[in-house]
């Protein structure tokens, strides 16, 4: 029997003398196979001045019906706070549920493939913008020293599923300093890819 490529140029399958048909394959990252196919991008939000309070730095909306954000990387950071961390007041979280009301700034996701023209089908506001409804809290994180960059590595684990909404806000005592947040993912088919 002979096992052939199947496009009619005859080329033939490799066998070993232990049966073993041989192949190769190219493994990627789901990140990186999004990236060229121009479904990868990464948004940033910041704010303008910390206060003593909760202070929302990224606020994320999926406004598509048919697609999912699956979120693989999160990088929060603060600097020039009038606070001494670590301190159990002053912290970072995410979560889920809250809706947009006004204010803050609007900041659009960046396609990480530059040859493509697609655009992220989300709505994101950084800036303290207001925000109604309750959250959810998945995540918390502590700053260690001044201006450390704490990072979350999901792998594409959150899923953020068509009108549904994420945040990453900074909880503290601060009423000076900026913080600063960036958040990785890529668009797929709602459910997953089919």
């Amino acid at each position: 029997m002979k096992i052939t490529d199947g496009t009619g140029g005859g080329y033939a399958a490799n066998v070993d003398e232990y049966n073993r048909l041989h192949v190769q394959s190219i493994t990627a990252t789901a990140q990186h196979e999004a990236s060229e196919r121009g479904d990868a991008y990464q948004v940033i939000g910041e704010t303008a001045t910390l206060t003593s309070a909760t202070t929302t730095i990224l606020h994320i909306k999926n406004t598509s019906s048919t697609q999912e954000a699956v979120f693989t990387y999160f990088r929060m950071q603060t600097a020039d706070d009038n606070v001494t961390i670590p301190a159990i007041a002053q912290y970072f979280a995410i979560g889920f549920g809250r809706t947009y009301s006004s204010g803050g700034t609007l900041t659009v996701p960046t396609c990480m493939n530059t040859g493509s023209g697609n655009v992220a089908p989300l709505t994101c506001y950084g800036n303290s913008p207001t925000l109604t409804g309750t959250n959810v809290e998945f995540e918390k994180a502590w700053n260690k020293v001044e201006a450390e960059m704490y990072t979350y590595n999901k792998g594409g684990s959150i899923i953020l599923a068509p009108n549904k909404t994420i945040e990453i806000y900074y909880v503290g005592t601060a009423t000076a300093g900026r913080a600063l947040a960036r958040a990785s993912f890529y668009m797929q088919p709602a459910g997953g890819h089919q």
